[in-house]
């Protein structure tokens, strides 16, 4: 069943759910996109539609990954390639994403080659592999410090997953900064 399948990756533990224990209503909204009141489809651009994809407070979660770093160093010890990133920083990290998505190539160091025909310029003039490698080995978007943990009162195996989603189900404005 899939409900089980995934609980299970994001708890790591078996999770087993009857069929008959799940109900599921009839879909009696109104399809297609539900936009926010304030948002004008005509005068929209591209990055007003982004917004709407990835609102303000998901990359301000995406900060998280200083404290996750810290949490991995205090574990593993000192990484003397790592220092903090910002919120700006990680937006570019994001975009640098959308970007790879939009051009797949076979390695992520393809990105930033030398050869014209391969290498992006726009992502080798927004940071270095390196960077951008070191980023996403740290990248997360809970602030593990105030999580309990498994085992403690308040435990939710599904509190990652769930916090990045409530970005988009609560209501929001757009922002162009």
């Amino acid at each position: 069943m899939l409900l089980e399948f995934l609980i299970s990756i994001f708890c790591r533990e078996p999770l087993h759910v009857h069929e008959d224990a799940i109900q599921i209503d009839d879909f009696t909204e109104t399809p297609g996109p539900n936009f926010p009141d304030d948002f004008d489809v005509d005068q929209a651009t591209p990055l007003d539609y982004f917004w709407l994809v990835f609102p303000i407070q998901l990359i301000t979660m995406i900060v998280h990954t200083n404290t996750y770093a810290q949490w991995v160093q205090a574990r593993d010890g000192f990484d003397s390639f790592w220092h903090e990133t910002s919120e700006a920083e990680m937006r570019s990290f994001l975009a640098i994403n959308v970007l790879m998505g939009i051009q797949q190539l076979q390695e992520i160091s393809m990105y930033w080659s030398s050869n014209p025909f391969i290498g992006n310029p726009g992502i080798m003039g927004t940071m270095t592999c390196n960077r951008f490698q070191k980023l996403a080995q740290y990248f997360n978007v809970s602030d593990r410090t105030s999580e309990p943990r498994r085992g403690e009162p308040g435990y939710d195996c599904l509190l990652k997953p769930t916090a990045t989603c409530s970005t988009w189900t609560q209501p929001q404005g757009m922002s162009s900064s």
